[in-house]
C-alpha cells in the first residue's frame, strides 16, 4: 500500500489533470502514430518478463520463468535458472534493503545477482529479480 503522502500527492495530480479544459494546450494530446511500432528481434511485437524473488538464503519463493536458484557462498553470489535463454535479454535486481547495493549479470539460462552492504561486504538479503527479453 503506497503511503499516504505519495497516495496524495497523486490523488492532487489527478485532480489538477480533471480540472483542466479541454481546450488547453496542456489538455491537448499529440496524433497517435500511423504507422506500426518497429518489430523486435525475433520478428514479433511485445516482450516477455521474468522474475524471481529470493530469500536471503537464496531459496526462490516466487516468480514467472524462473526455475531453480541457489546461493554460493563461496562466490558470494545468487544464481537464478530461468526456463529460456537470456541471451539479448537485460535485467534489473531491487534488493529489499535500501542500504544494499546491487548488480547482475547474464548468460545461457543463468542469471548472477550480486548484492554489497555500503561498506563494500556482501550482503545476504531478499530481492527480486525482473528479466525483460524481446517476445
Amino acid at each position: 500500500m503506497p503511503s499516504k503522502p505519495l497516495f496524495a500527492a497523486f490523488a492532487a495530480l489527478l485532480a489538477l489533470t480533471a480540472a483542466v479544459p479541454a481546450g488547453t494546450a496542456f489538455a491537448q494530446q499529440r496524433p497517435l502514430p500511423t504507422t506500426a511500432a518497429p518489430k523486435a528481434a525475433d520478428q514479433t511485437l511485445g516482450m516477455a518478463i521474468m522474475s524471481a524473488l529470493l530469500d536471503g538464503d537464496g531459496n526462490l519463493v516466487a516468480g514467472a520463468g524462473a526455475t531453480s536458484s541457489a546461493y554460493d557462498g563461496g562466490a558470494k553470489t545468487y544464481i537464478v535458472t530461468f526456463n529460456r535463454t537470456l541471451g539479448g535479454c537485460v535485467s534489473s535486481v531491487t534488493p529489499w534493503n535500501s542500504k544494499v547495493i546491487a548488480a547482475s549479470e547474464l548468460g545461457g539460462d543463468t542469471a548472477f545477482v550480486y548484492l554489497w552492504n555500503v561498506d563494500s561486504s556482501p550482503a545476504t538479503v531478499a530481492f527480486q529479480l525482473i528479466v525483460f527479453c524481446s517476445k
